[in-house]
C-alpha cells in the first residue's frame, strides 16, 4: 500500500467518523439561510483552510510513531489529500452545524449573530 493510499485512507475514516446524517430541525428556511450567512461572515472556510497544515502534521506524525520515514514532501502530499478530502465532504459536516446553530439559537439571536459577524473589527457591541 502506498503512502498516498494510507493517508487517504486515514482521511476518509476521520471524515466518516465525523459527518453524520444531520437531524430533521424545525427550524424555518429563512433561518437556516441566515445560519449559512452567518456562517459565512465566521470565515468557517478559512479556519478549515488553517486547520490543513496542523492536520496534515499530525497524520504525518502517525507514521513517524509507526516508524515510517516521512519527508516534507510527504507532509505536503498529506495536506493535498487531506484539503481534498475535507472540501469534498464538508457538506454533512455543515448541514449538522446549521442544525446546531438553529436548535441552539431564536431567530432573532441569529440576526444578532449574523449583525455581529458582518460588523468592522473595531465596533463596539
Amino acid at each position: 500500500m502506498s503512502f498516498k493510499s494510507c493517508a487517504l485512507g486515514l482521511c476518509l475514516c476521520l471524515l466518516v467518523s465525523a459527518a453524520s446524517p444531520s437531524a430533521a430541525v424545525a427550524g424555518s428556511k429563512d433561518k437556516r439561510i441566515k445560519i449559512v450567512s452567518m456562517m459565512k461572515a465566521m470565515k468557517i472556510m478559512d479556519t478549515v483552510d488553517a486547520m490543513m497544515p496542523q492536520m496534515s502534521e499530525a497524520f504525518a506524525q502517525v507514521f513517524r510513531q509507526q516508524g515510517i520515514e516521512v519527508s516534507a514532501q510527504m507532509v505536503k502530499d498529506i495536506n493535498t489529500v487531506t484539503s481534498k478530502v475535507m472540501r469534498g465532504n464538508l457538506r454533512p459536516y455543515l448541514t449538522k452545524v446549521v442544525d446546531i446553530y438553529d436548535h441552539a439559537y431564536s431567530e432573532q439571536e441569529i440576526d444578532d449573530l449574523v449583525a455581529f459577524y458582518k460588523s468592522p473589527p473595531d465596533k463596539k457591541h
